[in-house]
């Protein structure tokens, strides 16, 4: 089972707002303490994607692990990611990591360190720089999430390159399967453990 969700944030509406309000109250008050609307908009939104693609009926349910990763006891695993205007879940019966960030324009050879040599050769070989940076990153993120290790594990530790050639990545003796996805102006990744 795999299952992604987007939301915009701009399709959240009161409605929305007052199930996220009554289901996950800390949430809600969490959501308001954001100094910015956007920032507001993207904590509801996610806390409205646990009520209605995972049937969260209670904060107590989601537990963390000991990077901070969130879980449920009973399953399935589950990731969080928001940029911009967009949140996403991606939802399996695998450990799963997301990662979704907006297109900008880098400067990509202030980003060398970021990468190992191989991934930055890489960066550089396309016609858009910035798009193949926020592929890598993403990529890399969404395997540093799948591992419940998130940026506990050094992004240069390991290359992305293998799944850019369909293959898996090898970390601590596991496969992670990291694919990455472009719409609008997004960069969006998802990666299982096989």
């Amino acid at each position: 089972m795999n299952d992604l969700i987007r939301m915009n944030i701009h399709e959240l509406n009161e409605q929305g707002e007052e199930q996220v309000k009554t289901i996950l109250p800390a949430r809600y008050e969490r959501a308001l303490k954001f100094a910015h609307e956007d920032d507001r908009k993207r904590c509801l939104a996610a806390g409205l994607l646990l009520i209605r693609h995972l049937d969260i009926q209670d904060e107590g349910k989601i537990l963390y692990g000991q990077f901070g990763k969130p879980y449920l006891a009973d399953g399935p695993e589950f990731n969080l990611a928001h940029s911009g205007d967009w949140v996403v879940l991606a939802v399996s019966d695998v450990p799963v990591g997301i990662d979704i960030e907006r297109i900008g324009n880098r400067n990509v050879k202030k980003l060398a360190r970021s990468f190992p040599e191989a991934e930055f050769g890489w960066l550089q070989e396309g016609e858009n720089p910035s798009e193949r940076f926020y592929t890598l990153w993403t990529m890399k993120e969404s395997v540093m999430k799948a591992t419940g290790r998130g940026l506990n594990l050094d992004p240069r530790s390991f290359s992305v390159m293998p799944a850019l050639e369909g293959e898996n990545i090898k970390i601590e003796g596991k496969a992670f399967y990291p694919e990455s996805f472009t719409f609008d102006d997004y960069v969006l990744s998802v990666c299982r453990e096989e």
